[in-house]
């Protein structure tokens, strides 16, 4: 259990509580808009989508470990990512963006899968 409880800090902590306050709420509806600027070339974006994905990982599998069902997990990561980018959007802190919930998403998957 101390290894989930500072897994769930350390997303905590990355995802709202490290950033800055915006004045406004910002939202990036357009899915996979940093995916195709990734594919442009812009390198800076494909970091962090990898970044996205891979903290994720852990997720999924540890939820993998906790129920046999792998659907469970999944909306478990799925629903976890979304209300990190609601409380980013309502808070303030970050963008609520489209891209970020499908590599969370993503990243849920790979766990689960392993």
């Amino acid at each position: 259990m101390p290894v989930s409880l500072a897994y769930a800090l350390c997303v905590l902590y990355i995802t709202i509580l490290s950033r800055t306050p915006a004045l406004a709420r910002n939202a990036r509806p357009i899915p996979f808009w940093s995916f195709l600027d990734w594919i442009k070339g812009n390198w800076s974006r494909g970091g962090s989508i990898v970044l996205n994905i891979v903290l994720f990982i852990p997720l999924g599998y540890l939820l993998s470990g906790v129920w046999k069902s792998k659907m469970l997990p999944l909306i478990t990561c799925l629903a976890v990512t979304i209300a990190i980018e609601v409380t980013q959007y309502f808070s303030y802190y970050g963008y609520f963006d489209t891209d970020d919930i499908i590599a969370n998403f993503l990243g849920g998957v790979i766990g689960v899968l392993c």
